[in-house]
């Protein structure tokens, strides 16, 4: 199962905004992926317990480096967790991994494979 949703995702651990801003972008973001989800994906927990996000960068777009990659992820993370009802704490049951690379079309994006 694959989903490919158009937005945005920035480096929040170089992110010098007001805090207000950053809620504003994350509770975007979280919303985004939760309508993508509930329009595309049945709300059943999928079958297999490992779950890639990839970025997809724009044209101008550089890679993030590890850390940054899973700060960047951590509400789209958040959106999933929540939708398929499972915790993303310590005693996940699923394993996150992340990647990026170049969209095709150029157009930033996010991948989320199971």
């Amino acid at each position: 199962m694959t989903l490919h949703i158009p937005i945005m995702l920035y480096s929040e651990a170089n992110q010098r905004e007001h805090y207000m801003a950053k809620a504003r972008r994350v509770k975007w973001q979280r919303h985004t992926v939760m309508t993508f989800l509930v329009f595309n994906i049945p709300r059943r927990r999928p079958p297999r317990k490992a779950v890639l996000l990839t970025r997809l960068m724009g044209k101008r777009q550089r890679e993030f480096d590890d850390d940054n990659i899973r700060s960047a992820f951590k509400a789209v993370r958040d959106a999933v967790a929540k939708y398929f009802r499972v915790d993303d704490g310590k005693r996940c049951p699923w394993t996150w991994a992340y990647g990026q690379e170049r969209a095709e079309d150029g157009v930033p994006g996010v991948r989320i494979s199971w």
